[in-house]
């Protein structure tokens, strides 16, 4: 078994209650981070073996132990949006300005 090699942070936005999602995200985080399956199936198991599936906040708990978690209220996840949405604006008009020549 392969452990990451560093606990990776995970920022589950807008997923309260939404179980799947986190367990997606937490496993990718993991994997990226260096994981190998057996790892992830240990993560699993953990939550299929104690029914953490049926409660979100103790799912939450265990899976503190292999992830940092970061969470989001919804009105912060609008604002982490919104910032993004500018930063892309941003990042486009200034390949448009670089596009049109008047770069010096």
């Amino acid at each position: 078994m392969i452990k990451p090699t560093e606990k990776p942070t995970v920022t589950l936005v807008g997923m309260d209650g939404d179980m799947l999602g986190t367990l997606r995200c937490v496993e990718k985080a993991l994997s990226l981070a260096g994981a190998d399956s057996e790892y992830l199936l240990k993560y699993q198991n953990e939550i299929i073996k104690d029914d953490l599936y049926k409660d979100y906040n103790r799912l939450l708990d265990v899976t503190r132990k292999y992830v940092n978690v970061r969470r989001l209220s919804r009105e912060k996840d609008e604002e982490e949006r919104e910032k993004a949405r500018q930063q892309r604006r941003g990042e486009r008009a200034g390949e448009d300005y670089k596009e049109s020549g008047f770069e010096s």
